[in-house]
């Protein structure tokens, strides 16, 4: 199943190739992790456990720039996201 388009796919390509001659896998990789800290800090925000306090849209935001990674990184490894899309679905028995 398509998720996500072979031309958007291709876009964002062309797009992390002009990003890449910096970022390699590693750099991608450590980005990611600190992505998820920062999630993890706008959850605590969210919650109130924390402040200053933060919104959904603060969640959505810090969903996006992880799966921003993710998907990067399927490119770098030359994996088709919409691969691993399904497999996370099916995993969860949801596809």
């Amino acid at each position: 199943m398509e998720y996500i388009s072979q031309n958007e796919i291709k876009k964002y390509a062309g797009k992390l190739e002009k990003a890449e001659f910096v970022w390699g896998k590693d750099q991608r990789l450590f980005h990611l992790m600190e992505e998820v800290g920062e999630l993890s800090e706008v959850y605590l925000q969210y919650t109130n456990k924390k402040k200053p306090p933060k919104d959904l849209n603060d969640i959505e935001n810090g969903l996006a720039d992880i799966f921003d990674d993710i998907l990067a990184l399927s490119i770098l490894f030359d994996i088709d996201i919409n691969n691993i899309i399904g497999k996370a679905l099916r995993d969860q028995n949801i596809d």
